[in-house]
């Protein structure tokens, strides 16, 4: 089984992966750009689940001996994706986070 189509296939979906993943940290207010790129986001995580199960294990550590240096690239993506997801997750929304306010019982102010 040939799996440098497969690899170039899972090569290119992490890359746009990571690009929508840094169009969504930078969208802030746009909710319809947000809701699009979402959507292109999980499709694009069905893609490469489909992609990761047509290889099986014996496969993968073939990959891993023949293409060392491209499957660590692999790995880096992954890596990169997953911590723009965590800043994603992460940043506060203003209109989400309640401000503290501080009340103050009058009756106790005027004795």
């Amino acid at each position: 089984m040939d799996t440098s189509p497969i690899l170039e296939d899972i090569n290119q979906t992490l890359d746009s992966l990571i690009r929508n993943a840094r169009c969504l940290n930078d969208c802030d207010e746009e909710i319809t750009d947000q809701k699009n790129l979402t959507q292109k986001q999980e499709t694009l995580l069905d893609h490469l689940f489909m992609l990761n199960a047509s290889l099986d294990d014996t496969t993968k550590q073939e990959l891993l001996q023949k293409k060392p240096k491209t499957y660590g690239f692999v790995n880096a993506k992954i890596n990169l994706l997953s911590s723009l997801n965590k800043k994603r997750l992460k940043k506060p929304k203003e209109r989400w986070t309640k401000k503290a306010r501080v009340h103050r019982n009058r009756k106790m102010m005027s004795s």
